[in-house]
């Protein structure tokens, strides 16, 4: 009885995984992205000047959640 017990259970352990790993892989999304720095001799005159300051007044911060690095774009 314990063998047929076990053996039912081994089965249903080996079609759950079969099931489980019959689905297919999905491929992985890509964006291609364009990433430039802009630096001090970018601004007209060379400075650390923002076009709207909301946290500094010039550019700069620390990299983190209280003070955040200022960036700069293209187009808004």
């Amino acid at each position: 009885m314990f063998r047929r017990i076990l053996l039912a259970a081994a089965c249903i352990v080996a079609a759950t995984t079969a099931a489980l790993s019959s689905s297919p892989a999905q491929a992985a999304t890509t964006q291609q992205t364009f990433i430039t720095f802009y630096g001090w001799y970018d601004n007209t005159p060379p400075g650390g000047d923002i076009a709207y300051p909301q946290i500094h007044s010039t550019a700069g911060g620390k990299g983190t959640y209280a003070d955040p690095i200022t960036f700069a774009s293209a187009t808004a």
